[in-house]
This record gives C-alpha cells, sequence and structure tokens, in this order.
C-alpha cells in the first residue's frame, strides 16, 4: 500500500484487458487508488455482477467516489470501503451481506437503508462503522423525527455491528431490526433516546436475548470512570475488518449504554428485559455508578441464574437484598445452585457486611422453608431440580465467619475468597439438612 504508483500501474493493464468483458462479471473485487481512469474501469456496465467488494485507500473524505452501478441483477453482497454508491439504486435489493465502512458525506438517508433492507430478508450480515456527514447529521435527525418505524424482520441475520454512525442511524436501525436468529451484536454507542422508548427498547432487546442463548458467558460492568454500561460476552469478542467473504463469524456481545443521562428506571426496565443465561459475571469498580443507578440491579430476577458470580460491595449488597427480598410466589423460578461475592472487606462498611449476610440469610431460610413445605404442591416440572441440590457460596473471610452459624443446619458448601482463590470452610451443616431445588448458583466478586 505505500507503493501506491506501482500497484495502479499494475492493476490499470488488467483491468482494461478485463473492462470489455464487464458483463460476464459476478463478482468484483478490488483494493487500491481510485485515480479517475480506474474507477472509469470500475463502472464499466457488469449487469451480472452480484459481489461487489471495493475498498479505495485514498485519504478520508478527499475527492470521495461515488461508484456507479448501472442497470442489471441484484447484488448479494456490498462491501464498501472508503466509497460510496446511489443509495437508491433498484440493484440494492435482496441483499444478503452488507458491510458499508468508512463513508465521508454521502450517506444514505433512513427511507434509502429502509428500502435496502426491507428488500432484503435473507441478509446475514450487516456492518456498518466509520461514518461522517456533512452536516453532522442534521439531516438524518430532522428525517428521523418524521420517519416512522417499521419492523424489519430477518430470519437469517446473525451478526450486526454499528460502530461510530449518526445516532440516527443507530437508533433507527435498533428501533427496526427483529432478528431471533443474531447470534452477534455489537453496538458501541446506544443512544440514551432509544432507551426511553418502550417499543424500541424491546426491540433492541430481542437482539441482545437472541445472542445470549448462545454466548458461554454474560458480563455485565458498571465502571463510572469509563461512563458506560457493558453488556458483554465471554470471552470478549471484536469488531471485524476484512473482506466480508473472509469474516471470522463468532457469537458475542459488546454493547455499551451511557450512563450520563440515564436514570434508575431506564437501566432497570431494559435490564429487566434481558433473559440471563446459565453463567453470568457482574462487575462494578470500586465505587461502582451512582447508588440510585445501581439500584437498577433489583429489577433483574438473579435467583433464575445457575452460576452467578458478583464483583464489588455495592453490587454485592444490592443483588443480595434482592434475593433476600423474593416474593414467596415466585420460590418455583429459583434456580440458583453457585454464589460468589468477592470484594475487599477492609475498605467496606460494616453495614453493608451485615446486610449482604442478612439477606443471604434471609434468603436460604425462606427459600428451603418454603421449597420443603410446599414442594409436593407446585406444578409438574415448574422445579427442574432435585431438592438435594447443594448451594455453593464463595464469599470474603469475614462473610464466611458470620454466616457460619445461621446456616449451619442448611446442606450448603461455603467457601473462601481470597486473593482470587477459594478455600473452603467447614460450615458444620447437618446431612440430613436439604436445600431448595430451585436454588442453583451465586457468586458474587468484590
Amino acid at each position: 500500500m505505500n507503493d501506491t504508483g506501482s500497484t495502479v500501474e499494475k492493476f490499470l493493464p488488467f483491468m482494461k484487458m478485463a473492462a470489455p468483458l464487464s458483463e460476464r462479471w459476478k463478482l468484483l473485487a478490488f483494493d487500491g487508488e481510485m485515480t479517475d481512469e480506474m474507477v472509469e474501469l470500475l463502472q464499466s456496465p457488469a449487469p451480472n455482477l452480484e459481489s461487489l467488494l471495493v475498498s479505495s485507500w485514498d485519504n478520508i473524505g478527499v475527492g470521495f467516489v461515488t461508484l456507479e452501478l448501472g442497470e442489471g441483477r441484484n447484488i448479494r453482497c456490498l462491501d464498501i470501503d472508503n466509497i460510496a454508491v446511489p443509495w437508491s439504486s433498484t440493484r440494492l435489493r435482496g441483499l444478503r451481506a452488507v458491510q458499508i465502512q468508512r463513508l465521508n458525506g454521502i450517506l444514505p438517508s433512513l427511507n434509502e437503508l429502509y428500502a435496502m433492507l426491507a428488500s432484503s430478508p435473507e441478509l446475514w450480515w450487516l456492518q456498518l462503522s466509520n461514518w461522517v456527514s456533512f452536516d453532522d447529521g442534521a439531516a438524518l435527525s430532522s428525517e428521523s423525527l418524521d420517519i416512522h418505524i417499521r419492523p424489519i424482520a430477518f430470519s437469517f441475520l446473525t451478526t450486526i455491528v454499528l460502530h461510530q454512525i449518526p445516532t440516527a442511524v443507530t437508533q433507527f436501525l435498533l428501533s427496526s431490526i427483529a432478528a431471533p436468529a443474531c447470534e452477534c451484536a455489537i453496538v458501541q454507542e446506544v443512544p440514551l433516546s432509544l432507551l426511553n422508548n418502550p417499543t424500541s427498547a424491546g426491540t433492541f432487546a430481542g437482539l441482545i436475548n437472541s445472542a445470549l442463548e448462545v454466548i458461554p458467558t454474560f458480563l455485565l460492568e458498571c465502571r463510572k470512570d469509563l461512563g458506560v454500561i457493558s453488556i458483554l460476552s465471554q470471552p470478549r469478542t471484536i469488531k471485524t475488518y476484512g473482506w466480508i467473504d473472509h469474516v471470522d463469524e463468532r457469537p458475542g456481545l459488546d454493547v455499551h449504554l451511557p450512563i450520563e443521562g440515564l436514570s434508575r428506571a431506564q437501566l432497570g426496565s431494559f435490564l429487566s428485559l434481558l433473559n440471563l443465561p446459565d453463567n453470568v459475571e457482574l462487575v462494578s469498580d470500586t465505587d461502582g455508578v451512582d447508588w440510585e443507578l445501581s439500584k437498577s440491579l433489583l429489577s433483574v430476577g438473579w435467583h433464575r441464574v445457575p452460576k452467578l458470580k458478583v464483583s464489588g460491595s455495592l453490587a454485592s449488597r444490592l443483588v443480595c437484598e434482592q434475593l433476600g427480598n423474593l416474593p414467596t410466589s415466585m420460590a418455583y423460578q429459583n434456580r440458583l445452585q453457585s454464589f460468589s461475592s468477592t470484594f475487599d472487606p477492609d475498605i467496606v462498611l460494616s453495614n453493608v457486611i451485615d446486610s449482604i449476610a442478612r439477606n443471604i440469610v434471609t434468603y436460604v431460610e425462606r427459600t428451603c422453608t418454603r421449597s420443603d413445605k410446599g414442594r409436593q404442591e407446585l406444578p409438574s416440572g415448574s422445579s427442574g431440580k432435585p431438592d438435594h441440590e447443594k448451594l455453593e457460596i464463595e464469599m470474603p473471610r469475614i462473610l464466611v465467619q458470620t454466616l457460619r452459624e445461621p446456616l449451619q443446619n442448611w446442606d450448603i458448601q461455603l467457601s473462601e475468597f481470597e486473593q482470587g482463590s477459594g478455600q473452603e470452610v467447614d460450615n458444620g451443616r447437618s446431612a440430613s439438612s436439604w436445600l431448595p431445588s430451585d436454588f442453583e448458583s451465586l457468586e458474587l466478586n468484590g
């Protein structure tokens, strides 16, 4: 790429020979400098073209090129970088893969995007990244006020990546796209206004829930220093940069919700829409987010997570509070098997320690008593776990010591968490006692 001149000299003779045969082209892939002569050759009439993969080496925004498509059959694969195409072209129908990167100024309108996507029900890949408009998105924002959001259903869409594109485009797409087969969603700038709209938030949560069905571990990070709440998969997923036909498809989540301006009600409502998988890690930094925003964690049904690991005293306190106040009517939903809470007790107030311990004891006692008394009355299949399942609890030493006596009659396993390793502690439990069958796993890290 550094020797641009020599590369163009090599490409031009080949393109001059290929251009007369352009009517036979089915795939066009070009990666190089877009000189006027090269653009003219690339625009040779190609009515049978189905795959267009073109990347311009020119500096972004300098001599930005629009590549004419002409008449012909529908293009199935559109992968363009630092160039534009006529967004209203009828050839941009029936798309199966779309990757549009580094657009400068010549952006599609929301109506043009809708026409492209709504007419492409077999789309399986959508990546839009690094778009800059001449007016900082003012025209798109104005259009978004008048456009009617209509659902766009994709049965085969597995990957959606939206990164550094105008807010109006992000909100429009996340409010419109329904993709039950989605396995990877990367959206690092979720508009706050989207979370204000219950319908739009529900549609977006549907995308995340589809991915949650296939990722091994779900990670929720609350970090005030980064200014976002991150919804992630473990292992982490990354944005791909390369031709569509060489992408590495992997399930994953990398979604960021803004903290600034986000209310407790907004966050709590959105989190309550998520279908949490069997393995969840909840992480907050030392200070966490502010107390009121953190209370949104009370909206999540943590008792339905078989294996839960929570890091941070604030998050641990709130999760335990939610567990301790679990209504009796929800006993049959318990799935918690492993609960890990880790934090540095030396920097935590004693009342926080007391609150965590009190709510854990209440949760275990209520669940066990309720489960023992009413198990025969529960509907068949309402509890999928045998009622001798053992609850594992891993916590800092001070909490293990506090919990040992009140939980000694329950068939549980208490372990110390200290400097990253758990050391099992004898809890004096009775061999004849039972743990609620639904209570599977809870892990708090601090």
